[in-house]
């Protein structure tokens, strides 16, 4: 993980280096599917609804750009192990190539992520992930580009011990597990081009 994120920030240069740039902000809201059987069964859900901000710093030279997400969920659990508010948020910091066409921009992301959910409060522990997705922008105005994206946040969860104080759902469904906790995300929103 530590190569991926080092060849992130050798790459950055790259994306300032134009003469001129464009910021953006957007706001986005999606679905996170879980695709591992031990995460579905911790949420006790198969899709949990998040929403977030975007910005970006694109060099206009190349239609690369620099760019940081911030996104959150959270749901509540009735379960016979305990009811719990599960809650989670995860930063995403990586490199963006957009193909620009004439109404249309098919562009895809690579982002390295930070992630924290509630199930990390008993393995004090900040995750990290890798994020590929594919999207679209469709050109509503100079500034204002509504968009589309499908991606995968990938990590791995290892959580070796019980907790020994209550019996939680953490207990129930993660603890002595190496699982999976990524999962498919899908993201749409508007971006604003100052």
């Amino acid at each position: 993980m530590k190569n991926m994120l080092a060849a992130l920030l050798f790459c950055l240069p790259v994306t300032v280096n134009g003469a001129a740039f464009d910021y953006s902000i957007g706001l986005d809201i999606g679905g996170f599917h879980p695709t591992g059987a031990i995460l579905k069964s911790y949420f006790d859900k198969s899709s949990v609804f998040t929403y977030g901000i975007d910005v970006s710093m694109a060099a206009v030279s190349n239609n690369i750009s620099a760019f940081i997400r911030f996104q959150r969920f959270s749901f509540n659990v009735a379960d016979p192990y305990g009811d719990e508010y599960v809650r989670g948020h995860w930063f995403t910091l990586g490199l963006e190539k957009a193909f620009p066409l004439e109404f249309v921009y098919p562009y895809g992301r690579l982002g390295i992520t930070l992630h924290y959910d509630t199930y990390d409060l008993f393995v004090k522990n900040l995750r990290f992930g890798l994020h590929p997705c594919l999207g679209l922008r469709f050109k509503v105005t100079e500034r204002t580009k509504p968009f589309a994206e499908i991606g995968y946040e990938y990590a791995r969860l290892s959580i070796p011990d019980y907790v020994e104080l209550d019996y939680t759902r953490h207990q129930a469904y993660l603890a002595g597990e190496d699982f999976q906790s990524g999962g498919i995300m899908i993201n749409a929103g508007i971006s604003y081009k100052f």
